[in-house]
Formats: structure tokens, C-alpha cells, sequence
């Protein structure tokens, strides 16, 4: 008689906090009162349209919260449970209400800092079929969108970046200039000179601005977060690593 092979161990050594996955009605899990998070139409919109062509493909999150007389209290899911009352799976953790607080205030957070490679989503988006819902077709053409100005940006970017030193010094100085006067409600004009203009005038068509100032606004607040913000990682001791 053959053996079974032991299960493997977990090499990262982090706990796994999820203790069950179950299948809850959404009348018997409460809404977290800690819930920062408000959902505009469009997003509503977009979530049945996906749910609708897919179906159900993520489990909510929850725990039994000691301050809330140990009901069943969501983490994540909200929206779901709101727009589609019924059966949801449900992911449910061991967590106390300080570490529940934690997740609550971060995991979206942690999701939006992941920078966008807009060629990726781009051929992505090339494979994917047209969505029957209005909703979810409104969402895909602004990702496209998107996807689009990235890759112009990161072109951009790369010309700047191609360019000597003092070029990419007066652009950043006149894209800090531009911030600061934002900042103060100034009125700013500034003056940058680039050798490749039909890729700037390409990036300020992107942006779907149809005032030009406000497109340069745009591009300079870009630039300021993606290189300042490199640059800034650079200079700090054991930067130029990111980490999840």
C-alpha cells in the first residue's frame, strides 16, 4: 500500500488567519461601521456588469467581532452584499477587532499603490471580448484610456529622461513651479523647451483635456510623481527595492 505524501509546509512562515470558507447569507453578516469606503454609480455599474457576464469569483471577507457581540461583521464586500442580497462564500478570519481595523484601513490602499504598465493592460484588453453590459463597457473603455496615456507617459518620460540633465532639471523645476502655484491658487506660466515635440504634443492630446494648460498641469504632476518619487527612493538608504 502506497504511502500519501505529507503535505508540503509552508516556506514563508506567515499565519494563516483564514480559519473556514462558508456560505453566508448576506442578512446575517453586518456592515462594518469602520467602512470608510463610499461607491459611486459607475462603480455599482461596473461590479453588476462583471458579476452578471462571470458570476461570483471572490469571496467576502469577515470576522467575528468581539465589540459587536460576536456577530459576523465584513471586512470586505460591502457593495456586494448591498447591490446582491443572497448566499455570498465567505472568507472568515480569526482576527481581533484592532487587527480587522488594520485590514479595513488598508487593503484597498495597498491595492491602488501597484503602478500601472500600460502595454500590459493594453494587449490585455486586446484579447478580451466586447462586454454586453453598458456598465461594464463604460469601464473597460476608461481602463483603455488609461492604459493608453501610461504608455505615452512612460514615452514621454523616457525622451525626458534620454535628454541632458539641465533639459530634465528646467522641466522638473517648471513642473515644481506649476505644483507650487496650484498649491497656493497662483496663476503660473511656464516655459519648457524639448527637443521632441510631437511627443509632448502627443501626451497632451492623451490626457482628453481640452485645455491645453491643464493637460501640461497634468504631464508636470506626472512627471513630479514618477520621477521625483523614484529619485526620492533612490536617495534613501537600501532604496531602488520595492517591497509588497
Amino acid at each position: 500500500m502506497t504511502k500519501a505524501k505529507p503535505k508540503a509546509k509552508p516556506t514563508h512562515g506567515l499565519r494563516n488567519r483564514i480559519v473556514e470558507m462558508r456560505t453566508v447569507h448576506s442578512s446575517d453578516l453586518q456592515d462594518n461601521d469602520g467602512n470608510w469606503r463610499v461607491h459611486p454609480a459607475v462603480q455599482r455599474e461596473a461590479l453588476g456588469g462583471i458579476l452578471a457576464q462571470v458570476g461570483i469569483a471572490d469571496a467576502l471577507l469577515a470576522y467575528t467581532s468581539e465589540r459587536a457581540g460576536g456577530k459576523l461583521v465584513l471586512i470586505d464586500g460591502h457593495m456586494r452584499t448591498e447591490d446582491f442580497p443572497g448566499e455570498w462564500p465567505v472568507n472568515v478570519l480569526d482576527v481581533d477587532d484592532a487587527e480587522a481595523d488594520l485590514l479595513l484601513a488598508t487593503l484597498d490602499p495597498l491595492s491602488a499603490m501597484a503602478e500601472m504598465v500600460g502595454g500590459q493592460l493594453s494587449g490585455l484588453l486586446d484579447t478580451l471580448p466586447q462586454a454586453d453590459d453598458e456598465g461594464l463597457q463604460r469601464m473597460m473603455a476608461d481602463l483603455e484610456t488609461q492604459a493608453g496615456l501610461a504608455s505615452l507617459m512612460d514615452e514621454v518620460r523616457a525622451e525626458l529622461e534620454g535628454h541632458e540633465a539641465a533639459t530634465a532639471a528646467a522641466v522638473s523645476s517648471a513642473a515644481q513651479r506649476m505644483r507650487d502655484g496650484i498649491t497656493s491658487g497662483h496663476q503660473v506660466t511656464a516655459v519648457i523647451d524639448l527637443d521632441d515635440l510631437p511627443t509632448f504634443e502627443r501626451a497632451i492630446r492623451a490626457t482628453g483635456l481640452a485645455n491645453r494648460g491643464k493637460a501640461v498641469v497634468e504631464l508636470c504632476q506626472y512627471y513630479l510623481f514618477t520621477h521625483g518619487a523614484r529619485s526620492h527612493r533612490q536617495d534613501e538608504p537600501g532604496g531602488g527595492d520595492g517591497a509588497e
